[in-house]
């Protein structure tokens, strides 16, 4: 997985958007306030924690209809996954020396290289061959999946909250169809991709035909 490598080029790595430098975002605000600040070392502040999603985890290990439903979507691994907060001083490190073009993590003398496998391996979850996109037109998001979905949460509009899944997996005694798309959703939420507000992204579900095609997602 490793490969050494005779000059290690230092490209700037392309910040995540989801991640803000906690560090700047102090000297930003000491400005404002005509204060400086004490050095302090690198770390970052993120827009999102898995704590929302292990809590859920933490509920299904109660349920073996639950489990057994998260498995059908071939993210049974996911159930077992310890991680309730992120180091933010290693997440600082990882996203500072991570090029995401290549994706590699820079070390001394040598790069790592991150590849589809070891995603799979780590977090337990699906590598197929069906992508999920949020490049949609929004006339079809009111159809299919992302109509289901928000039909499961008793509306019509996008504007739904990582709290209302979590409420609504709790509650579920089904782990139908509704309980599937509310863990999907969570998931790429939480350890994927999140908006800048409160809601979350979930266009995506209509580049699933149907819930069986779930489990065959990369």
């Amino acid at each position: 997985m490793t490969q050494p490598i005779a000059t290690l080029k230092r490209k700037r790595p392309a910040k995540a958007s989801h991640l803000l430098t906690l560090k700047k975002a102090r000297k930003q605000q000491a400005a404002k306030r005509g204060q400086t600040t004490r050095n302090t070392d690198d770390t970052l502040l993120t827009r999102t924690t898995p704590k929302t999603l292990m809590d859920v985890v933490r509920d299904i290990r109660k349920s073996p209809s639950k489990i057994q439903a998260v498995r059908e979507i071939g993210f049974g691994e996911v159930v077992h996954f310890p991680v309730d907060e992120l180091p933010l001083k290693l997440a600082f490190w990882l996203v500072n020396n991570f090029d995401e073009t290549t994706c590699e993590v820079a070390l001394p003398g040598a790069c790592l290289k991150v590849t589809q496998d070891d995603v799979q391996m780590v977090f337990g979850i699906p590598k197929g061959s069906q992508t999920l996109s949020h490049d949609l037109k929004r006339a079809i998001l009111t159809k299919g999946l992302v109509a289901k979905w928000r039909e499961h949460h008793g509306t019509t509009k996008a504007l739904i909250s990582p709290a209302q899944i979590k409420q609504k997996i709790v509650e579920d005694e089904e782990a139908g169809l509704g309980f599937k798309l509310d863990f999907l959703v969570l998931f790429c939420d939480r350890v994927i991709e999140s908006n800048t507000n409160n809601f979350v992204k979930h266009s995506f579900l209509n580049s699933i035909s149907n819930v069986d095609m779930i489990a065959d997602i990369n």
